[in-house]
């Protein structure tokens, strides 16, 4: 697809045929046809004269007959005089060299006002004989000044005024749908990256119903004319039907679409003063990014449509930013070492918690620290859109002691509003890197210390996918925090190869069974026999054991039947989603008097901090398996 010329788009439209026309250079008629020649050969850029009267001057004004016509005999073109002068058979300049050059003008010549509009001057000219339709012509201006105008000159202005009211929203002077959609296409097909925002008037049917159609386009024109400022030079802003609009910017990152969002809102919530009637700026954005080009065009506009839906449905005059890379069918580069860093430091690694309760009393035994990625674009991350980058870029380790240090932190913090009422242990998961940290005991006690929580309230979680040689390796780790009074949980039993091994070779607090194993069991007798086999061998250890990913009343009928006799806990959606910390003090504020049943579905309807919903803050487990 070819670009459209952005010479053609910026240039201003011919308003008359007298901005065409150039300063018209006279002849008499007298004069001899050779000192003509002579002129057009010496001056390439001479294209046409006019014969005068010998009564008129070349280089004066035209002066007016009675009939108040000029004295113009006709027009002497550049290439039919050369032809003329040439000659069939090469005698021209002897036949004509010493007649006037009266004799050779063209007589039959169109004389057109200077304010003639270019299609009519065009239709004018396609009304004359074909031999003339591309003949020079003259622009009479009001002083009776003559100019000459070539026919070309007319056509090639009305093909760039047609081209550009073919891409242009006649009501706003804005680029239309098709253009946006070219120009998208055409950016879209390069590398780089690109920035797209849908914007959509809040409340417009309201404004045409109350004030009428009339007041409606002026409110369209008044918004394109703000929304021409968040374009920029190389930005194409565009209305796309009815109060829709769009704005492209090309070569645009990350911090460029949050910038826009923020200019579009302010540019937009201004009231508009329409002939003294005050009507407030209301407008709903999406913005939508992708750092990865090529993209599909389509679906990027569709990205950026659905986060105005969005911002829309959250009521309204407010923006939300997207990034839409998956659009790309190139695949972004993960995040690096640093950018996880700046994300740790910036507090965009949120960790929320989800509850540990009994079976069969629903009392709240511990809970569980899992870490989010608050993303300034993306919005909330589950731990499996970035743990596998975070492992890559050699952050695992510093991201265990992130979420070690922001989980106590937070369990201080309950301890000292809520007292016995705060939750009684706490548990945080450990990647195979941050079990080989060498000063892993050393960190944690010094990370118990800094928030002034009891060693025996911490639980960490070993993932059961460590090989043996990793547990090998960390056997005087283990043995060190086990003497700081640090409970250790195997995680995920079943989920690798190694499990039983571990268990000979490590002493552990509890077992975590696999939630794959939990979720199945109700529908799949192996997955059922796995789950009652892990209850017997953590009774047979003497340790709990957890069912991660219960999801429903089948799932807790099914580990009831085993509870009798063995401590047996349970985790997942039909006890609580992971919930932000504002959300956990109703847990124990509000408990359920008839256990786990009573609590079925049941968590804080709506968060202290930014009005977010628990289920809104839910997403999988850290491990990146399916929600909890």
């Amino acid at each position: 697809m070819s670009e459209v010329p952005r010479a053609l788009l910026e240039t201003t439209l011919t308003r008359c045929v007298d901005e065409l026309s150039v300063p018209l250079r006279r002849v008499s008629g007298s004069t001899a046809c050779w000192q003509v020649d002579a002129a057009f050969r010496s001056d390439p850029d001479l294209l046409c004269l006019a014969v005068i009267g010998d009564d008129d001057h070349a280089g004066e004004d035209d002066h007016d007959d009675d009939a108040g016509h000029p004295r113009t005999l006709g027009l002497v073109s550049r290439g039919a005089f050369l032809s003329a002068m040439s000659g069939r058979y090469g005698y021209g300049r002897s036949l004509h060299g010493r007649r006037p050059i009266a004799t050779l003008a063209e007589h039959d010549v169109l004389v057109l006002d200077a304010d003639t509009s270019v299609p009519r001057a065009a239709e004018l000219l396609l009304a004359r004989e074909r031999a003339q339709r591309f003949s020079e012509l003259l622009v009479r201006r009001p002083d009776g000044t003559l100019r000459l105008l070539e026919a070309e000159q007319v056509f090639r202005a009305l093909s760039a005024q047609l081209a550009v009211e073919a891409l242009t929203d006649q009501l706003t002077g804005l680029a239309n749908r098709a253009h946006f959609m070219r120009r998208l296409g055409e950016v879209c097909a390069g590398p780089g990256s690109v920035v797209v925002a849908f914007v959509d008037l809040d409340d417009f049917k309201a404004v045409n119903d109350s004030s009428g159609h009339v007041t409606g386009d002026q409110l369209l024109r008044r918004t394109a004319e703000r929304l021409r400022a968040c374009g920029g030079p190389d930005g194409v802003v565009a209305r796309l039907g009815g109060d829709e609009f769009a704005v492209l910017l090309p070569g645009a990152g990350p911090a460029d679409a949050q910038h826009l969002a923020i200019l579009l809102q302010a540019e937009l919530s201004r009231p508009h003063d329409l002939g003294g009637r005050l009507l407030p700026g209301r407008a709903s954005v999406g913005v939508a990014m992708c750092t990865a080009l090529p993209a599909e065009p389509s679906a990027l506009l569709h990205e950026a449509d659905l986060a105005m839906y969005r911002a829309k449905q959250s009521g309204g005059r407010r923006s939300e930013v997207v990034d839409a890379s998956w659009c790309s069918g190139a695949t972004p580069p993960a995040p690096d070492h640093r950018a996880f860093h700046a994300a740790a430091e910036r507090g965009e690694l949120e960790v929320h918690y989800q509850p540990i309760v009994e079976v069969v009393t629903g009392r709240l035994r511990s809970l569980e620290a899992l870490v989010r990625w608050r993303h300034p674009l993306r919005g909330l991350l589950a731990p499996g859109d970035f743990l596998d980058d975070a492992a890559a870029a050699g952050f695992s380790a510093e991201l265990d002691v992130h979420v070690l240090r922001t989980a106590l932190a937070q369990q201080a913090r309950w301890e000292a509003e809520h007292g016995p009422a705060a939750p009684a242990h706490l548990n945080v998961n450990l990647t195979v890197a941050g079990l080989l940290m060498p000063d892993l005991p050393a960190v944690v006690a010094r990370e118990l210390e800094r928030a002034g929580v009891r060693a025996r309230t911490l639980r960490l979680e070993l993932p059961e996918v460590a090989t043996a040689a990793h547990v090998r390796a960390a056997a005087p780790t283990l043995e060190a925090l086990r003497a700081l009074g640090v409970a250790l949980t195997l995680d995920d039993v079943g989920s690798g190869a190694a499990g039983l091994s571990h268990l000979s070779e490590l002493h552990v607090d509890g077992l975590k069974i696999d939630r794959r194993f939990v979720e199945r069991a109700p529908v799949d007798e192996r997955s059922a026999v796995v789950v009652r086999t892990l209850v017997e061998l953590g009774h047979g250890l003497g340790v709990p054991v957890t069912a991660e990913g219960a999801e429903g009343a089948v799932h807790l009928a099914l580990l009831r039947g085993l509870a009798p006799g063995r401590t047996l806990l349970v985790q997942g959606s039909v006890v609580s989603p992971p919930l932000h910390p504002d959300d956990v003090p109703a847990l124990w504020s509000d408990p359920a008097p008839d256990g786990v049943t009573a609590g079925v579905g049941r968590s804080p309807s709506v968060s202290a901090r930014d009005g977010w919903t628990a289920a809104a803050c839910a997403a999988p487990p850290r491990r990146g398996s399916p929600p909890s």
